[in-house]
C-alpha cells in the first residue's frame, strides 16, 4: 500500500471526495499532471472537465471524455498552439479561444478575461447538467486538509472540484462568487498539485544544480541581505535558508498571491518560515527603496515580463557593490532529447523554441540577457549557459506533450514506442538550456 508521501494525485483527490461524500463531480483544472490520472483511472467520477490555459494536453487520455470537455485558451501563444494540435482529434470537445489574447503558461485568463471565462464555463456546465441530473450536495462551507491537499468549500449544488490553474496569479478566485451561487465549489491546493508540485519536483531534480551554481557565483557572505524576485513555491529560498543557517535575511517576492500563500505554507511546514519573508511584489515595480539588498537574484522570471523594466528594478534595489544574478530559459538554443527516434523527428523536437514555456514578446529568454548586464554597467561579469536534464516527473510529462504537438500522428506513434523502450532501459531524458549571468553594481 502506498504511504502518504507516495500517493498519486488522483488517489489524493479520491480521498478528499470520499471525505466530503462526493461520488462524481465536475472538474476544472489547468495542469495536465493533476487531471490525466483522474480521467484515465476514474472516468466515471468525472461528470465533465474544463481545462483553462492548460499546462500539458494529452488528447488520447481525453478522447473518452471529449463530449464532456471544455478547453479555454487565448487565441495565440504557446498554450494556444499546443491545444490547437491536441484538439484536432477531439471533434466533440468545446473550445473557447479568447480573441486578441496571447496565452502562455503564466497568462492570467480568469483575472484578465473574467467575464468571458465565466460565461464559457457557466454555459458549458449548464449544458452538461441539462443532459443528466447532477448530484446535488450540501457540504458545510469551510476549509480542511486531506491526504496533503487543502480544500475550501463554498456554495451548494452539483459539486465542482477546482484544481490549480498553472501559474495564474488569480487562480479561480474571480469566478468563485458566481460559481458558488450554482455549485458546491471545492477549491484544492497544496504542495502535491498544480504548479507548486511542478516547482517542487524540478527543485528536487534538474533545477537544484543550476540554482546551486548561481548561488555559488553570488558569493553570499554572512550578514548579506538577499532578495529573490519571482520566488514561485519558494524551493530555492528554502535551500538558501538552510545553507545560510539564519545568518542572512532572505526576502522572497512573487506577484501571485497563490504562490506566496503556498510558499509560506511549505516553509512553515519545514520549520523555516521565520527565516524567509514572503511578500507579494511586482518584478517591474519592486516595493523596496533604492540600494536595499546585498544580493538580488531571479530564476526564470524575466521571460514572462517586460524585461527592461524588471532588470532596471533589480539594479535599482541592489546596494552599490551588491551582486545581481539572473537565470532565464533559453528559447534561442536547441533542446537535447535522448530517445531513439528518427533524425527528422529529433530535428522537429529539438529545434529552439518548440518546447518550454516560451517568452513574452517583451521578455528575455535569449542571449540578450548578457548584453543587459553590460548596458547597465555591471562589473565582474560572469556569463554562462546551463543545460538542465530531466528524467522523470510531471515536468517530463509536460515536455513530452509539447513534443508530440509538433509531430504527425505517425511520428507520435514512433515517439511513444521509442519513449517506452528508453524508459524501460533507463536512458530516456530531455534537457533544455538556460542563460545565466552574474554581475556587481558599481559603488
Amino acid at each position: 500500500m502506498a504511504t502518504g508521501a507516495e500517493l498519486c494525485v488522483e488517489d489524493r483527490i479520491m480521498e478528499i471526495l470520499g471525505h466530503l461524500g462526493i461520488q462524481h463531480a465536475h472538474f476544472g483544472a489547468g495542469v495536465m499532471a493533476d487531471w490525466v490520472g483522474l480521467v484515465t483511472r476514474y472516468p466515471d467520477l468525472v461528470s465533465s472537465l474544463a481545462v483553462v490555459s492548460p499546462q500539458g494536453f494529452d488528447s488520447r487520455a481525453l478522447k473518452p471524455l471529449e463530449d464532456r470537455l471544455l478547453v479555454i485558451t487565448g487565441d495565440s501563444g504557446p498554450v494556444a498552439r499546443l491545444v490547437d494540435s491536441g484538439l484536432s482529434s477531439l471533434n466533440q470537445a468545446r473550445h473557447s479561444a479568447l480573441q486578441d489574447c496571447f496565452n502562455a503558461i503564466w497568462t492570467d485568463l480568469t483575472g484578465d478575461r473574467t467575464e468571458e471565462v465565466q460565461g464559457a464555463l457557466t454555459s458549458f456546465l449548464e449544458a452538461i447538467d441539462s443532459r443528466a441530473n447532477s448530484q446535488r450536495v450540501e457540504i458545510p462551507e469551510g476549509e480542511g486538509e486531506v491526504a496533503g491537499i487543502n480544500y475550501r468549500v463554498r456554495g451548494s449544488g452539483p459539486p465542482l472540484i477546482l484544481l490549480p490553474l498553472g501559474l495564474s496569479p488569480s487562480q479561480w478566485e474571480p469566478l468563485i462568487p458566481q460559481l458558488a451561487a450554482q455549485y458546491c465549489t471545492v477549491t484544492l491546493g497544496g504542495a502535491y498539485i498544480g504548479a507548486i508540485r511542478n516547482h517542487e519536483e524540478r527543485a528536487r531534480h534538474g533545477y537544484s544544480g543550476m540554482v546551486r551554481l548561481l548561488v555559488d557565483r553570488l558569493n553570499i557572505q554572512d550578514g548579506y541581505s538577499i532578495l529573490d524576485v519571482g520566488c514561485g513555491s519558494g524551493a530555492h529560498d528554502r535551500y538558501l535558508a538552510t545553507l545560510t543557517a539564519g545568518k542572512n535575511s532572505i526576502t522572497s517576492v512573487d506577484h501571485s498571491p497563490y504562490m506566496i500563500r503556498e510558499a509560506s505554507d511549505i516553509a512553515k511546514s519545514q520549520g523555516l518560515s521565520g527565516m524567509i519573508d514572503f511578500r507579494e511584489g511586482n518584478a517591474e515595480n519592486l516595493p523596496f527603496p533604492d540600494d536595499s539588498f546585498d544580493v538580488v537574484m531571479s530564476v526564470t522570471v524575466m521571460e514572462e515580463v517586460r524585461a527592461d523594466r524588471m532588470f532596471s528594478e533589480l539594479v535599482r534595489v541592489a546596494k552599490p557593490g551588491g551582486t545581481i544574478g539572473v537565470i532565464v530559459r533559453a528559447v534561442d538554443l536547441p533542446w537535447v532529447v535522448n530517445v531513439p527516434v528518427s533524425e527528422s523527428i529529433k530535428r522537429k523536437v529539438e529545434a529552439p523554441g518548440v518546447m518550454g514555456g516560451g517568452a513574452n514578446p517583451e521578455g528575455c529568454g535569449d542571449i540578450g540577457l548578457y548584453s543587459r548586464f553590460s548596458r547597465e554597467g555591471l562589473r565582474s561579469l560572469e556569463m554562462f549557459p546551463y543545460l538542465m536534464t530531466v528524467t522523470g516527473g510531471s515536468q517530463l510529462g509536460y515536455w513530452q506533450t509539447q513534443a508530440l504537438a509538433v509531430l504527425t500522428q505517425a511520428e507520435q506513434e514512433e515517439w511513444r514506442a521509442a519513449a517506452i523502450q528508453s524508459q524501460a532501459d533507463g536512458t530516456f531524458f530531455m534537457a533544455n538550456h538556460f542563460h545565466c549571468a552574474v554581475g556587481t553594481k558599481p559603488k
